[in-house]
């Protein structure tokens, strides 16, 4: 069985932009930054949250969850949270691949998500299940998960 190559894109630091002559009106205000792959516009006061509007130059449809991750702790900082929202059905606006994220002010924590800190690895949990390759696991992260997989052996829980 031949093994896939892995496709890998440089990326490129992002700079400021601006949007093209008859963009949306209410789009003039964003700070646009654009890289090689992205184009971020931000508003940075948006009912008090900081709203991302991200879509590939491309224009291709995206969902590449470290390159989310990564654009937000390039733009904002990597203490800020960002979460995405799946919208009622009533308010859906789905016409382009341009997703839309939000992240608290000030690196304020959503009162949302996990609380036990980072967890961080390329090797397999205890089920076996693997992330990809490229988590970005330092060797402090690798020996913290092979912990928590011990410890959740032992009390016959899955991690």
């Amino acid at each position: 069985m031949k093994k896939k190559k892995e496709f890998k894109v440089r990326w490129t630091e992002f700079t400021e932009g601006t949007l093209p002559p008859g963009g949306k009106k209410a789009a003039q205000t964003d700070d646009v930054f654009l890289n090689n792959l992205y184009q971020v516009n931000i508003k940075w006061d948006f009912g008090g949250l900081i709203h991302l509007s991200i879509k590939r130059r491309n224009k291709s449809p995206i969902m590449d969850w470290r390159h989310m991750q990564r654009i937000k702790n390039e733009l904002l900082g990597p203490e800020y949270e960002m979460v995405q929202l799946f919208p009622a059905e009533s308010r859906l606006v789905d016409t382009v691949n341009q997703y839309h994220f939000f992240a608290m002010p000030n690196q304020e924590k959503f009162p949302i998500g996990m609380e036990d800190g980072r967890c961080v690895s390329d090797l397999p949990d205890s089920t076996g299940a693997r992330q990809r390759q490229g988590a970005g696991a330092t060797e402090e992260d690798e020996k913290d998960f092979a912990r928590r997989v011990e410890l959740a052996k032992e009390k016959g829980v899955l991690l």
